[in-house]
């Protein structure tokens, strides 16, 4: 939150794997937050470089829930559980 609410229309905030990386010259027309998971390419990494930086969190393990981004973190379930519900209590409910 601290990145987002400081940066202007001519920053992008760049995440790897759910922490940010910082915030980078741009333009107003390029994408506002870049974000990437996991990043190990296992025809050139070993088991020894991904349990190093598992252990740093700048990877994770790319099954298809854990690689979303919305699921990072110990809130992730709770938050996407708390939305769903709440967008069908808006459109169900009409609140």
């Amino acid at each position: 939150m601290y990145y987002l609410s400081n940066m202007t229309n001519e920053q992008t905030l760049v995440m790897t794997s759910g922490h940010p990386q910082g915030l980078y010259p741009s333009t107003p027309k390029d994408p506002r937050v870049v974000i990437t998971n996991g990043m190990m390419v296992p025809n050139y990494s070993t088991k020894e470089m991904y349990e190093k930086l598992y252990a740093t969190g700048s990877t994770i393990y790319g099954q298809m829930t854990a690689g979303s981004y919305c699921y990072i973190g110990s809130q992730g379930i709770v938050h996407g559980t708390t939305l769903t519900l709440l967008n069908a209590a808006r459109k169900y409910l009409g609140k």
